[in-house]
């Protein structure tokens, strides 16, 4: 596998081209149309409107029920293209305890299997450890092998698999130390 430099950044305008593309590869892939970690931007075509959701993710003072989380794009610092998304919540309600954990994350169908998320995610253990948290938890379905090896990869313990009343799948539960 080709050797591949990634970072982790905020999305800022500059970043609108890239940003859209990569979002665009989502949809034309025919999948779920829910993107893991990405502020759900599959819910906007208004770039500066999704920028302005994710600002407004990361303010200190949010509504019941959210908690605050930054929004990251996955980039390849070669070809400067965002190849996916990432999300850290800086804390969890009780549904983010059951079902959706701290990070989440997609890499474009285009940019899979080239080690994009395991770099990603470990970028994002730094920050979480910058904001003074310990540990994350990290869930994935319990049929997305690709993201339990992800997650195992970047030491991930299994808590446990838990049931997802009112959604499709149960869900994988990993605990996994900042570095």
């Amino acid at each position: 596998m080709e050797e591949v430099a990634i970072s982790i950044v905020v999305p800022m305008q500059k970043h609108e081209v890239a940003t859209m593309a990569c979002r665009q590869d989502f949809m034309d892939s025919g999948a779920d149309m829910h993107i893991p970690g990405s502020g759900e931007i599959q819910d906007f075509t208004n770039f500066k409107e999704w920028l302005l959701h994710c600002q407004s993710n990361n303010n200190i003072n949010q509504p019941a029920g959210r908690v605050r989380s930054t929004q990251y794009l996955v980039m390849d610092e070669g070809k400067k293209h965002v190849v996916g998304f990432i999300q850290l919540r800086h804390s969890l309600t009780q549904y983010l305890y059951q079902s959706g954990g701290h990070i989440g994350y997609s890499i474009a169908p285009r940019a899979r299997k080239k080690g994009y998320a395991t770099k990603a995610l470990r970028l994002c253990l730094k920050k979480a450890k910058l904001l003074g948290i310990d540990k994350v938890l990290i869930t994935c379905d319990i049929d997305n092998l690709d993201s339990e090896s992800v997650i195992k990869k970047v030491g991930g313990k299994l808590e446990n698999i838990t049931p997802n009343e009112g959604l499709t799948k149960s869900k994988k539960r990993y605990w996994v130390k900042t570095i």
